[in-house]
């Protein structure tokens, strides 16, 4: 088809669906975007239904697909290397020359792909089809008309990866010697005469000592070094501390 004519594409995609012959294909809605997708790349429309997969929301195209799309765009292919152990291509044009891709199952194995069921079962098929899709990503882009599309073992590679979670790395531990040092304590400065003596009323008074209260205000001297506890006690027996002229932090509120 030169020209997408999308009106025929939904047709073809709500007959099919009902068909029940692709299913694959959950809703006409999900057959129509692989049929405009695929003929927007030049296949027919039963073509593309047969060829291009969504996978986990991503389309895709069927490795022999994309060696078809490559070859109908006036490139040579030829490989040199098919195995278990390795793919290797050679990509040529007449205007351009030859280049050469080559994937093996080391390269799987550094991509976490090589223990994967798939990769364990056929490795020379998904080697190839990475082959195919990294020729076209970096020497004939043109293929696909610039458009972004995996193969299909690719999108299945992609899906897996999604589902599985990472482990975050742990933080790497921190030198005590690296480690910025603390600041030293606040100084603390010694309650003043005046800040001891409110504290000491302020304890009597909750106490309901208010006589001793007002003695302790007007002679401060007098009560400083003495435990107000004792001081209470004393006051309730009827007695009055003895004066020690001390000025000592002793007294707590």
């Amino acid at each position: 088809m030169s020209s997408v004519d999308y009106a025929l594409c939904w047709q073809i995609a709500e007959r099919l669906h009902r068909s029940g012959v692709f299913s694959k294909f959950k809703s006409p809605e999900a057959a129509f975007a692989a049929i405009g997708f695929g003929v927007e790349l030049g296949l027919t429309p039963i073509a593309a239904a047969s060829s291009v997969h969504v996978v986990e929301g991503t389309p895709a195209l069927s490795a022999r697909a994309l060696q078809a799309l490559i070859l109908s765009r006036g490139y040579g292919l030829a490989w040199i290397e098919r195995s278990d152990v390795a793919a290797e291509l050679e990509v040529s044009h007449p205007a351009r020359g030859a280049h050469r891709v080559r994937y093996t199952l080391d390269d799987a194995r550094r991509a976490g792909l090589a223990s994967r069921k798939m990769w364990q079962a056929m490795p020379r098929a998904m080697m190839t089809a990475r082959c195919l899709s990294e020729a076209v990503s970096s020497w004939c882009a043109d293929v696909l008309g610039g458009a972004v599309l995996y193969t299909e073992e690719e999108a299945r590679d992609i899906a897996a990866d999604r589902a599985t979670p990472r482990a975050l790395p742990e933080p790497s531990p921190v030198p005590a010697e690296a480690r910025p040092a603390l600041p030293p304590p606040p100084a603390v400065e010694p309650p003043t005469l005046d800040e001891r003596r409110h504290k000491a009323i302020a304890y009597l008074e909750r106490r309901g000592m208010m006589e001793a209260a007002v003695d302790l205000w007007g002679y401060p001297d007098r009560w400083m070094g003495t435990d107000l506890d004792e001081v209470a006690t004393w006051i309730r027996q009827g007695g009055t501390p003895a004066a020690t002229g001390e000025t000592s932090d002793e007294v707590t509120p």
